[in-house]
């Protein structure tokens, strides 16, 4: 994969099961949401984007 700046990425999918757990990755995620998906593309120069989706994979956080 590559990003919009030409850096290759890396991506990982993990899924978060607790909620002190998904509270390190989201401080507003609740007990109902969980488990959650995270989702993070790693590009070579350093840049992160995440995406945290719900039970339902549906998107409640972005960044980066």
């Amino acid at each position: 994969m590559e990003c919009p700046n030409g850096s290759v990425c890396t991506e990982t999918e993990h899924t978060v099961k607790t909620l002190s757990g998904a509270k390190e990755w989201f401080s507003g995620a609740n007990e109902n949401q969980l488990p959650l998906t995270v989702n993070q593309l790693t590009a070579s120069n350093g840049r992160v984007q995440i995406t945290i989706r719900d039970k339902h994979r549906a998107i409640i956080y972005t960044r980066g």
